[in-house]
């Protein structure tokens, strides 16, 4: 079971054990008449105050059930934290507590009009780690282009275009004019989105991105891949390169516009 701050979430686990509850625990003696006293405290008898992890709790029994939270006919048990816990602490607004309800069938069941129940009372430590991604779909600038110049004449195996931002990243295309990868190499162009290398992710950091690479025909047709990996080995061939990509000058123009970028 768990507490956190005022409210309470209960589940029902049924399980033995040998050990005894090192919070507390609450032997009644003469049971029946226990459930006719409650009758006039609202069906409920509350433990004297104990002290777990620093802060002051209650067990609450209804030795008829709580009919409020479904009760009826069972004996139901809870664990309260006591509200003086709080007041001592005014920077504390929320408890974090895991605690396990003890019932075993040789202590825990009415025998002879005798009874006990048992909690163990755990309270963690408010979070000090925790991660919060986002993802923006919404993104100001989300294009890039590239003109490529000469790209007919380029010898180079890698060709990066200038930085760009998206998101606070600096960005950077690859180009290989002959494919990675692939066992035909010369007949395919490879492009990639990555991350520039002047950026550092922490360990285990994952960015998620989706894209769409273009390559801008001069006469007004397109060449386009929606990339939610990293790009393409096969992106286009290049014979189609050369025969409708590539403007008089023999440069490429290529476009990356972005449609989600992951934050974390």
């Amino acid at each position: 079971m768990s507490f956190l701050g005022k409210r309470m979430s209960s589940t029902t686990v049924r399980s033995l054990r040998q050990r005894s509850p090192s919070s507390y625990s609450l032997k009644i003696q003469n049971f029946s008449q226990l459930e006719n006293s409650t009758l006039y405290s609202d069906g409920k008898y509350q433990s004297r105050i104990f002290s777990s992890g620093g802060y002051n709790w209650r067990m609450i029994l209804y030795p008829k059930g709580n009919n409020e939270d479904n009760g009826s006919d069972f004996i139901s048990m809870y664990v309260k934290l006591d509200s003086t816990s709080l007041s001592s602490k005014p920077s504390t607004d929320e408890v974090f507590a895991d605690f396990c309800i003890f019932k075993d069938p040789e202590n825990g069941y009415v025998n002879q009009d005798q009874c006990e129940f048992g909690v163990d009372v755990i309270v963690a430590p408010p979070p000090t780690n925790w991660e919060i991604i986002s993802f923006n779909n919404n993104l100001h600038y989300p294009k890039f282009s590239w003109n490529d110049q000469n790209f007919s004449e380029m010898k180079d195996y890698r060709h990066k275009s200038p930085r760009f931002t998206i998101e606070g990243r600096q960005w950077v295309i690859d180009l290989y004019p002959k494919a990675i990868l692939t066992r035909d190499e010369s007949k395919w162009i490879s492009i990639f989105l990555s991350l520039d290398e002047s950026e550092t992710i922490e360990e285990d950091e994952q960015i998620f991105k989706q894209a769409v690479i273009r390559i801008l025909d001069p006469r007004g047709l397109i060449a386009c891949k929606d990339s939610s990996s990293w790009g393409y080995a096969r992106f286009v061939s290049m014979d189609d390169l050369r025969k409708t990509y590539l403007d008089m000058d023999g440069a490429l123009n290529i476009e990356v516009e972005f449609g989600v970028v992951s934050t974390t």
